[in-house]
């Protein structure tokens, strides 16, 4: 039985996503940009190799809609794998496993409502079984499943911390359901990209049902198709709580546009070369307002980061909470090509936490990607 089909859809090479609905896709010598239905980030998935496969938006705009993601393989072990894009559908997936009853925590539920306002919030679903019993449902996509690991959400989410309130604040009963794309086995809210949603997640427990599932979307004769059952996703809460605490590594990236001269406290002055700088981080407590402060520049140059952050046109910071050990995390960045730099003044055996990535931005490769949803999805939530 098919749950959900695609229309007919042309595949593209994708190349860049310049605004968070819009891509830059190549079919054949032609560039086109197409309109993308997803709010996350996705920076697992857009990237070099990757095909979109496309949908006609005739007397549109943008006449194209990128609806799937495909690929052989991202980085060495990865495996073959489609993605369906288009968040709005995942609820036309999830309406149809209702109907075909193959959700058990919602066994003799059936759908009354679509969209339904209450309070500030709109939810999905509103439900009712045969005994007139009624309840709140919504449904959130997840397309971050890595290393067996489904999260949500893979960027900050003030509509999510919404639904969590007002579904815990509802008078009737409420479900929130999880629907990951790919081979996952567990899932789990993401705290190193929305520590807020986590811990609401977590606090929520005792006042909402929280369930998760897994779907493997197929590609056949153009066609994106749903078409085995759900594979239903074990939630061991108890990995999470290290992390909700706050402590944790960090990636501080540091973007410098033209060669900077910067007056070092053991090397005297030092010009540096323009290009793509990272630093390895470490709070052990505090993680979120450690990287606050290192995104900010500042008057008080404390450290050779602080005159570097002065010079730096963008930066940026990646968490990877609820482990600490950032040497180990240096020498895993050290074999992605880049040039370890001692700085001082903090002596560090592992021979310092100060990469340059070189003149190309590092985050939307798959070896970047790589590595840092092994340390995200693995090595923090290891047993």
């Amino acid at each position: 039985m098919t749950y959900l089909q695609s229309e007919a859809l042309t595949p593209a090479a994708y190349l860049a996503r310049h605004q968070r609905f819009t891509l830059e896709v190549q079919r054949g010598d032609h560039q086109h940009a197409a309109y993308v239905a997803n709010p996350g980030r996705m920076h697992e998935l857009l990237l070099p190799g990757v095909t979109v496969h496309l949908a006609p938006r005739p007397l549109r705009k943008l006449p194209w809609e990128a609806l799937a993601l495909s690929w052989h393989a991202r980085w060495p072990g990865d495996r073959p794998r489609a993605v369906y894009l288009c968040t709005p559908q995942i609820n036309t997936l999830a309406a149809a496993l209702l109907q075909a009853d193959l959700v058990p925590a919602l066994a003799g539920y059936h759908i009354e409502r679509a969209e339904v306002p209450l309070g500030h919030a709109r939810y999905d679903f509103l439900l009712r079984n045969d005994r007139g019993h009624r309840r709140l449902l919504e449904v959130k996509s997840v397309t971050l499943v890595e290393e067996g690991l489904a999260m949500f959400p893979d960027a900050t989410t003030a509509r999510g911390l919404r639904h969590i309130a007002g579904l815990s604040q509802a008078e009737l009963p409420a479900t929130l359901w999880f629907i990951a794309q790919g081979p996952a086995q567990h899932f789990l809210p993401d705290l190193h990209n929305d520590l807020a949603f986590a811990r609401a997640l977590d606090a929520a427990r005792g006042d909402l049902d929280i369930i998760a599932c897994a779907l493997n979307p197929t590609l056949d004769a153009g066609r994106l198709h749903f078409a085995t059952p759900p594979r239903w996703l074990h939630c061991p809460w108890e990995r999470l709580h290290p992390g909700l605490d706050d402590r944790g590594l960090y990636l501080l990236h540091l973007d410098v546009a033209t060669p900077q001269g910067i007056a070092l406290a053991t090397q005297g002055h030092r010009v540096l070369a323009p290009g793509h700088y990272i630093y390895v981080g470490c709070a052990q407590h505090q993680l979120s307002a450690t990287m606050a402060k290192d995104l900010r520049q500042r008057q008080h140059l404390r450290s050779p980061i602080d005159a570097l952050r002065q010079h730096a046109q963008r930066a940026r910071a990646f968490a990877i909470r609820g482990i600490t050990d950032a040497c180990a995390l240096a020498r895993d960045l050290a074999t992605l090509g880049t040039t370890r730099l001692d700085l001082g003044p903090e002596p560090c055996p592992c021979g310092g936490h100060l990469f340059w990535a070189g003149p190309d931005d590092p985050v939307p490769t798959a070896p970047y990607q790589r590595l840092l949803t092994q340390w995200r999805h693995q090595r923090c939530f290891a047993p």
